[in-house]
């Protein structure tokens, strides 16, 4: 009885390490920008509407990943950038009008300074033109 125990105590502490050391590096990988991934994003677009993958960036030879941005799409212009994710491609499939092409998600990366201005500036953008479209409809032209 006494060894069953002290096997059950090493099996524990085993297994407390392991989540001691997955703890450690997640709070690595977040300090360093990279995010678990909350959802796997729906990537569809119809008539140019939707959301969509777009850029290939810090390509990785051994694992065939690479880095790319999930856009919101309005007339097949790729204009919010939303969410960063290292993927790897999978098979491209034939549908009856175009390929779809499946990925596997490894994990999520914030969007860069860049990304980020521009997203900011089209919201801003957006807004302005919204209040003066009211504007407009409000008061009208004198």
């Amino acid at each position: 009885m006494g060894l069953n125990d002290e096997f059950v105590d090493r099996e524990l502490d085993i297994e407390n390490t392991k989540y001691a050391e997955y703890d450690s590096t997640v709070d690595t990988l977040e300090t360093e920008g990279i995010l678990p991934i909350r959802k796997i994003p729906e990537i569809r677009s119809a008539n140019g509407l939707g959301y969509g993958l777009y850029g290939k960036a810090d390509y990785h030879k051994e694992s065939g990943s690479y880095i790319t941005t999930l856009y919101c799409v309005f007339c097949f212009i790729p204009l919010i950038p939303l969410r960063r994710f290292r993927v790897i491609p999978g098979s491209s499939e034939f549908y009856s009008v175009t390929f779809s092409k499946n990925y596997n998600f490894m994990w999520e990366l914030q969007l860069t300074k860049n990304q980020k201005y521009h997203r900011n500036i089209f919201l801003i953008s957006l807004a302005v033109l919204v209040l003066g479209l009211v504007a407009e409809l409000r008061w009208g032209r004198p």
